[in-house]
């Protein structure tokens, strides 16, 4: 009588191991998905040089949204989302991808807008952590120097120039680097200040050790959205990321969450969903697109970079692991 009663206790513990295994497969990183410094002395104000807060960590989380700026209530439900994810994984710093107030900029570093679209939104203590803003084109249609001058004075608010680099180490002899660009100004890109920006961010990768190279601007080089890919970009900037193996470029000006397959290796994400949602179109360069408000963020280590896209509530709607080049 003892034979058949241990063969059912396998049994019930086999089947026990084949439900679990079968729910961690069904609840995996797709579940949700919605398809509708060191530069030089002349240049030293482009990079932040304050003490690294990450150097003895092993692992990073920071967050990325884009077109934030309208102080509305989609804004502020995204920016509870945030809050939730950020308490949860300990967020560093957030990657603010211009378009930061709308419709027309600030006009100074006293406009009213700085409260009732920036300080009244983020108000969780676990947001009370650095912004790493740049410009956005409905930016520029106000006074943009202003949000370099707010940063002057306001810590949380990081733009020391209209493009700059920032470094965090993760562990010993691993790091990662931030590449902050002000695509408005590469638009005219027969200009002087588009091809110093491009010079300089060549120059900037080159030298770069870093593991992780992670370059944001505003406008995107790929993208199925409403205002899709951007020539100028896809000319210019986009051989200057593959050639220097960049591990992702991230950027809004498009209304919604997208991630692009890799291009020789850059992946190209869109995070422009932080108060405002348009639809997207699935190409065949598609691996996730999201129409709805939300925000992506990253977890990063010496082996791995986790992209996770959050619906506006923060939960997760897709996880794409990027290893090491």
């Amino acid at each position: 009588m003892k034979k058949p009663f241990t063969l059912v206790i396998r049994l019930s513990f086999f089947f026990l191991f084949w439900v679990g295994v079968t729910t961690c497969n069904q609840n995996g990183s797709g579940e949700g998905q919605d398809t509708n410094s060191d530069v030089s002395a002349e240049q030293e104000n482009l990079d932040l040089a304050f003490p690294d807060p990450y150097s003895s960590i092993k692992k990073l989380n920071f967050l990325i949204v884009g077109d934030a700026g309208t102080g509305e209530e989609p804004q502020k439900v995204v920016a509870t989302g945030m809050h939730r994810v950020a308490s949860k994984r300990s967020s560093a710093f957030v990657l603010y991808l211009g378009d930061n107030f709308y419709e027309s900029g600030v006009t100074s570093v006293t406009d009213t807008l700085w409260k009732t679209a920036f300080e009244d939104i983020y108000t969780q203590s676990s947001l009370q952590i650095p912004f790493y803003a740049i410009l956005g084109n409905h930016d520029y249609l106000g006074n943009e120097e202003a949000q370099l001058e707010y940063a002057l004075t306001h810590p949380r608010w990081k733009m020391p120039a209209r493009y700059y680099s920032f470094s965090s180490g993760l562990s010993p002899g691993d790091s990662i680097r931030f590449f902050a660009l002000d695509t408005e100004m590469l638009l005219n890109e027969t200009s002087d200040e588009a091809k110093n920006q491009l010079l300089w961010l060549d120059s900037e990768l080159k030298k770069s050790p870093a593991i992780w190279k992670v370059v944001f601007g505003h406008h995107p080089v790929r993208s199925n959205g409403d205002h899709g890919d951007t020539g100028e970009l896809v000319a210019l900037l986009k051989p200057i990321l593959e050639r220097n193996k960049v591990t992702a470029y991230f950027c809004g000006h498009d209304h919604h969450l997208e991630l692009i397959k890799p291009e020789n290796g850059v992946n190209y994400i869109v995070s422009g969903a932080g108060a405002r949602k348009r639809d997207v179109t699935l190409r065949k360069n598609t691996k996730f697109a999201f129409s709805g408000f939300g925000f992506v963020s990253v977890d990063v280590s010496a082996h791995q970079f986790d992209v996770t896209f959050h619906a506006r509530f923060g939960n997760q709607i897709y996880k794409e692991v990027i290893g090491r080049r």
